[in-house]
């Protein structure tokens, strides 16, 4: 097995004590100020072992963590191929997935709302927005009732989300 850089890492000359981060930004703006004063920028592997800059160079090279030798490593130069880079990706396209069907336009077609909760809606005729505003579905009446405006039949909605209960979701 090939091995490969997993983290950016500092040791401190001191106690020789290694601390990890994704890259050594981070792990310089999370520990006290003046506490990693000459401390030696590396990487740790996934065997575990800390290298210098140099070393990790040749490592990140050989384990195709990069495209072109070099004597200097920075954590930028790798920090795609990362475990934790792909698990951040995948989370951040799942929440990403999450918030554009929330808050999607959907199709009357598919779903109505909830009766008498109050929607945004729309009305498009031909790929051209005709109508926009605010109302509810009566499902007692079994029509669009829209506040601000009168008209077309709408032909999409989505919930009207206000801050106050954006906020209280959030806690």
């Amino acid at each position: 097995m090939v091995e490969k850089i997993k983290l950016a890492a500092m040791k401190r000359k001191v106690d020789d004590e290694v601390f990890t981060g994704r890259n050594h930004s981070e792990i310089i703006l999370t520990r006290p100020k003046g506490d990693l004063c000459g401390a030696e920028q590396g990487f740790i592997t996934d065997t575990n072992r800390f290298v210098g800059r140099s070393e990790a160079g040749e490592i990140a090279f050989f384990a195709e963590q990069i495209d072109e030798p070099t004597n200097q490593l920075f954590s930028e130069d790798i920090t795609g191929d990362w475990p934790w880079a792909k698990e951040v990706i995948a989370d951040l396209q799942a929440e990403n997935a999450r918030l554009r069907e929330e808050n999607r336009w959907i199709p009357v077609s598919e779903r109505l709302p909830k009766n008498t909760d109050d929607v945004w809606m729309c009305s498009i005729k031909v790929k051209t927005l005709r109508k926009a505003g605010y109302g509810f579905y009566s499902k007692h009446c079994k029509k669009w009732i829209w506040f601000d405006r009168h008209g077309d039949k709408p032909t999409h909605w989505k919930p009207i989300i206000l801050p106050e209960q954006a906020l209280k979701d959030k806690q």
